[in-house]
């Protein structure tokens, strides 16, 4: 019964609100993730200026597992 008590514990600590589990995202993906973000909210600001510079970065940068610039 303690044993089970424990794990109980172990799995209400794991849930997060509303009991929902909580994602546990890993590091590398996240760092992605704000990269691309980044990226697009970089060219966004560049739009504003130069919307030619834009739209050639927009078909020119690729985000994924690796960033890269190719220009078509």
């Amino acid at each position: 019964e303690d044993e089970l008590d424990e794990l109980n514990e172990h799995l209400l600590s794991a849930a997060g609100l509303g009991n929902r589990w909580r994602s546990f995202s890993v590091a590398h993906e996240r760092a992605r993730t704000s990269v691309r973000k980044a990226i697009l909210r970089s060219i966004a600001d560049i739009d504003r200026i130069d919307s030619s510079l834009a739209a050639h970065l927009r078909d020119s940068v690729r985000t994924g597992t690796t960033c890269s610039y190719r220009p078509g």
